[in-house]
């Protein structure tokens, strides 16, 4: 398989996914969301690493089925929960969304579309968050001293 450039990585095609009925693309944010994306995935960055570590109870792999016991589904309820306004700027960011339409009461998206979404978002962007953000992340946990 060739390796993909940076570029590559980064700007991978969109993805599709049918949400409450409609379609929604997944592709890379625009110019104009860095700001928030960034300090959105600051703010969830160890959840979401601790979702994709081996051994949590979520097994997922780029085209493969993806399984979850329940050790794994409290770890993704515990990081949604925990999570939430950081997530729903993401959502937004990737589908073009309104962060508001995930958090309407009576249109917004429930828990397991939300799951849905997040883990087709994992998917499409995966190199993304395993080859870039997960060294990056790595070497910071590196530098930092140990909590006791």
């Amino acid at each position: 398989m060739p390796k993909k450039n940076s570029l590559e990585i980064l700007t991978q095609n969109g993805a599709e996914i049918i949400i409450k009925g409609e379609t929604l693309e997944i592709k890379a944010f625009k110019l104009v969301d860095l700001p928030k994306f960034t300090l959105a995935l600051q703010t969830i960055m160890s959840d979401v690493f601790a979702l994709l570590e081996p051994g949590n109870g979520i097994v997922f792999e780029k085209g493969k089925a993806i399984s979850i016991n329940q050790e794994g589904w409290d770890l993704i309820n515990q990081a949604i929960e925990k999570n939430i306004e950081s997530l729903t700027t993401i959502l937004a960011a990737y589908t073009r969304k309104p962060r508001e339409w995930f958090l309407d009461e009576k249109v917004g998206i429930d828990i397991e579309e939300a799951i849905l979404l997040i883990f087709a978002i994992l998917e499409n962007h995966y190199d993304f968050f395993t080859k870039r953000l997960a060294p990056i992340v790595n070497k910071i946990k590196a530098k930092q001293p140990e909590k006791k």
